[in-house]
C-alpha cells in the first residue's frame, strides 16, 4: 500500500523564514529527518527487502512523503504517527493532495479499506503519479507509457505549429527538435519499463510521417528506412543497461542495490522480474558473459556503443526480412536495401517535390496498384486508366511507361530511360544519388500526379 503527503508552503514560516529563503531546504531537512526518526521508533514493521532484513516504511524526496505497509492496519499506524508529528510541530498537511494507491490483484476494494488523517477519509485512487512516474494499482505500465505518448504528441503537435511559418525544414534540424524535446518525455522513467514496446513508438512513427508527408496508413518499415531511424526501444534497452551498470557499482546498503539483490534472488526461482529483463537482453544479444560475471565492463561506455549496434543490426535483419516478404514492397525492395536516411531528403529544398517523391518510394500515392490493395481488387484487375495498354498502373508503370506523361519524361528524364523501359532502369533511377536526377525526378512525380485524373 502506499500513500503521498504533500506539506503546504505555511510550514517554511515557522520560525519566520519565507519560502525561497536559503534556509528553508535546512528547516525542512530537520523537519523530515524528526520524521523519519519518529517512525523508523514507533513502527515495528514495514516492507522487507529480502535476503536483507532491512524493512522500510517511507521515501522522502524534496517535500514529498511517502508511507507505504503491507496491511490496512500498518498503513493507518503510519498516518497516525505523521498526524502526530505534524501536530507537534505545527506543521499542516494538504489532504486534498494526500492520495492512498493500494497495489494488488484485483480491482475492488474490501469495506476496511480505507484510511484517515485527522479523522477525515484520504481519497484513495487507481493511479499516481509521483516523480513523474505514474503507478498504477496493478503495477502496469501502460497507463504510464500511455499518457507519456499523448503529452509527448501535444508538444510535438505543438512544435508543429508553430514550425509553420518556415517553409520547409531541413532533415538534421526537424529530427534535432524531435530528438531533444519529444524523445525524452517518451523515455522517461524507461530504465525501469523500457524492457517492453509501448505505444510511445507511434509518436516517432508520427513525426516521420509528417516529416515524409506521406499517409499514416504507410508502412512503418518503410518509413524506418527512408529517414535512417530505427525504432526507440532501442534506446529504451540502452538506458536499462546503463541503469543496471549503475546499480552494480552502488554500496551495499543503499536500496536500489538491496531491491536489485532481491529481485535477484527472486528471478533464481523463477519469478520474471526486471532483473529477468535484464538478463534476457544480454543473452539475446550475445552478452550473456556479462551477466554471469555480475560485475561493469572495464570499459563501459565502449561496450554500450557495441551493444547499441548489435541492436540496430538485429533490428536490421528484421526489417530486411518483412522488406523482401511483404508484397507491398514489390518495388520498394529492388532500391532500398537498408536503413539511411536517402539523399533526396537532403538535396531537394522544395518540400512539395520532395514529398511527392517519398510518397512514390513509400506506395503513399493514388496509382491503382494502392488504391486497389485498399479496396480489395485483385491484383491483376488495378488496371491504369489514363492509357488503353491495359496493364497494371504500378510504380514502374507510370514512371517509365504510361504514354500520357511522355512529354513530361522527355523534359525531366534521360532519353534511354522511358524509350527502353526496363526493370533495371528503373532500379537505377530510383537508386540514384545524383543531385540534379533526384531533382527532377521528384518533379516529374509531382507534375505527373497534377494531371493524372
Amino acid at each position: 500500500m502506499y500513500t503521498q503527503k504533500k506539506r503546504n508552503a505555511k510550514s517554511s514560516k515557522i520560525f519566520g523564514v519565507h519560502q525561497g529563503c536559503i534556509l528553508s531546504p535546512f528547516l525542512f531537512c530537520f523537519f523530515i529527518n524528526e520524521l523519519a526518526a519518529q517512525i523508523k521508533e514507533y513502527c515495528t514493521d514495514g516492507i522487507q527487502l529480502h535476503p536483507d532484513i532491512v524493512k522500510i516504511f517511507l521515501l522522502l524526496f524534496a517535500d514529498d512523503v511517502v508511507l507505504f505497509f503491507s496491511t490496512i492496519k500498518g498503513l493507518q499506524n503510519l498516518i497516525d504517527q505523521l498526524e502526530l508529528y505534524c501536530s507537534n510541530c505545527k506543521l499542516q498537511v494538504n489532504t486534498e493532495k494526500t492520495k492512498v494507491l493500494v497495489f494488488k490483484k484485483g480491482n475492488k476494494l474490501s469495506s476496511r479499506e480505507k484510511w484517515f488523517f485527522n479523522s477525515q477519509p484520504l481519497k484513495i485512487v487507481t493511479s499516481y503519479k509521483y516523480l513523474g512516474v505514474t503507478f498504477t494499482g496493478r503495477l502496469t505500465w501502460n497507463y504510464h507509457t500511455s499518457n507519456a505518448a499523448m503529452q509527448a504528441k501535444k508538444i510535438l503537435m505543438g512544435i508543429l505549429h508553430s514550425l509553420k511559418i518556415f517553409t520547409d525544414l531541413p532533415y538534421k534540424t526537424f529530427f534535432k527538435i524531435f530528438d531533444t524535446k519529444i524523445t525524452p518525455i517518451l523515455l522517461y522513467g524507461a530504465e525501469v519499463w523500457g524492457h517492453t514496446e509501448y505505444s510511445i513508438e507511434l509518436v516517432h512513427l508520427y513525426a516521420c510521417k509528417r516529416f515524409l508527408g506521406v499517409k499514416n496508413s504507410t508502412s512503418s518499415v518503410m518509413v524506418y528506412g527512408e529517414c535512417g531511424r530505427v525504432p526507440l526501444y532501442i534506446f529504451q534497452h540502452i538506458g536499462i543497461l546503463k541503469y543496471w551498470f549503475k546499480i552494480l557499482k552502488m554500496p551495499i546498503d543503499r536500496l536500489p542495490r538491496k531491491c536489485y539483490n532481491m529481485m535477484l534472488l527472486y528471478e533464481k526461482h523463477g519469478s520474471r522480474n526486471w532483473v529477468y529483463d535484464v538478463k534476457s537482453l544480454l543473452n539475446d544479444c550475445g552478452y550473456g558473459y556479462v551477466w554471469r560475471n555480475q560485475c561493469v565492463p572495464n570499459n563501459p561506455d565502449s561496450f554500450l556503443i557495441s551493444l547499441r549496434q548489435r541492436l540496430k543490426d538485429i533490428y536490421l535483419q528484421k526489417w530486411a526480412s518483412h522488406v523482401l516478404s511483404s508484397e507491398k514492397s514489390n518495388y520498394n525492395k529492388l532500391f532500398k536495401t537498408t536503413i539511411s536516411p536517402e539523399y533526396y531528403l537532403f538535396d531537394i529544398n522544395f518540400k512539395r517535390f520532395r514529398i511527392s517523391l517519398a510518397q512514390f518510394r513509400c506506395s503513399s500515392h493514388r496509382l491503382r496498384i494502392e488504391v486497389g490493395r485498399h479496396r480489395n481488387i485483385d491484383r491483376e484487375l488495378r488496371i491504369c486508366e489514363q492509357c488503353d495498354l491495359n496493364v497494371i498502373e504500378d510504380e514502374f508503370h507510370f514512371l517509365l511507361v504510361c504514354p500520357k506523361y511522355d512529354h513530361l519524361r522527355r523534359k525531366y528524364i534521360d532519353l534511354p530511360g522511358y524509350v527502353h523501359p526496363t526493370i533495371q532502369r528503373f532500379t537505377t533511377i530510383m537508386s540514384t544519388t545524383d543531385k540534379d536526377t533526384l531533382k527532377n525526378l521528384s518533379m516529374f512525380i509531382y507534375h505527373a500526379m497534377l494531371i493524372r485524373i
